[in-house]
């Protein structure tokens, strides 16, 4: 079986060796002062690194094919699709262990752990 070397990416000003190319772009903006700017076609939103705007027109302007069962209403993620089923669930998974109350967002529940901990700090 034949092996593979992998390709070396060089700085374009002073040659230093990178593994990827994402990581040429970070040295080349913070190293040489040299910004490469990825613009979203949609939205104009402007990004340095090329990855991070493929992220980002993925999952923002995205085909929404994920549909609910209950209301219709279309996602771009299957995450996006099951934070949305909680509202017609119920279901609370996020659990305060000081007092057992139930939230179904987990940054809900992180408000909440911050008023007992305010609690504790008065008293």
């Amino acid at each position: 079986m034949e092996s593979h070397s992998k390709r070396i990416i060089k700085c374009q000003i002073c040659f230093k060796p990178m593994k990827h190319y994402n990581a040429r772009i970070k040295h080349m903006s913070e190293e040489h002062n040299i910004r490469h700017k990825f613009k979203c076609h949609i939205c104009n939103r402007e990004y340095n690194i090329k990855h991070y705007l493929a992220t980002h027109i993925r999952q923002t302007h995205g085909h929404k094919n994920k549909k609910c069962s209950e209301c219709h209403m279309a996602f771009i993620t299957n995450h996006g699709l099951k934070k949305h089923m909680l509202k017609h669930t119920g279901e609370k998974p996020f659990t305060c262990t000081i007092c057992l109350k139930s939230y179904a967002r987990s940054y809900t529940l992180k408000e909440h752990m911050r008023a007992h901990a305010d609690k504790r700090i008065c008293t």
